[in-house]
């Protein structure tokens, strides 16, 4: 391996704590086991918790941080995007640079999201049926 690339590279293979970080300091904290950190200043803080960008924070168990300055905010779940309530962040950032997943299929089970492309049919059905009982 490359001198300069070997202090960003840090994986460690052993039951139960095992992680891995990439990443200039890039952290896994001892308490979460199966994190993974891939970023700079990332930071994995809970069992399976996983971060993918610059200051992402994965704080809450099995959960995602995916894209810059990213947060968890909850258990067993996958976020993509900027959270407001980091304070004191790295660089200047504002309310415009919130993140949405793309090229996301339409939901098929009630636990999947609707897509836009499936509530468009609906809103214009619910549209039709109430525009003609509105009186002025």
């Amino acid at each position: 391996m490359h001198p300069d690339v070997a202090p960003l590279l840090l994986v460690r293979e052993c039951m139960p704590d095992q992680f891995a970080s990439l990443g200039t300091a890039a952290c896994v904290v001892d308490k979460a086991g199966n994190g993974m950190a891939l970023s700079s200043w990332s930071a994995s803080d809970a069992t399976g918790a996983v971060t993918v960008g610059v200051v992402a924070k994965g704080t809450h168990q099995n959960s995602m941080a995916q894209g810059e300055f990213s947060c968890t905010t909850r258990e067993n779940e996958v976020y993509i995007r900027y959270d407001s309530g980091v304070t004191n962040p790295v660089s200047p950032r504002g309310p415009d640079k919130i993140r949405g997943p793309g090229g996301i299929s339409d939901g098929a089970w009630d636990t999947e999201a609707a897509t836009i492309r499936q509530l468009n049919p609906l809103t214009d059905e619910v549209y039709s049926g109430i525009s003609g009982r509105i009186t002025a």
